[in-house]
């Protein structure tokens, strides 16, 4: 690759924006905790892990990781 092709394929890469360009949109941020830790459990078991962790971060009263260690505690509880 020349100089001048390089030039020119950093100007077309770095060129301003304009009003024609579709953005992406942010994600939701929403995290399937059951699916994710209880890969090999039933439905309504991951389900009760993700209600247990929405209810316990609910208003900023608790971080996810912190919900998460808790939640995983009460379904091992409740299987054994």
């Amino acid at each position: 690759m020349k100089i001048h092709e390089y030039n020119q394929m950093m100007a077309y890469l770095l060129r301003p924006a304009t009003g024609d360009r579709v953005k992406l949109a942010g994600g939701s941020g929403v995290i399937d905790y059951g699916k994710k830790y209880l890969k090999y459990k039933d439905r309504s078991t991951q389900k009760r892990l993700n209600k247990i962790i929405d209810d316990l971060t609910a208003g900023g009263a608790m971080t996810p990781d912190a919900a998460l260690d808790i939640g995983l505690r009460q379904i091992r509880e409740e299987i054994e």
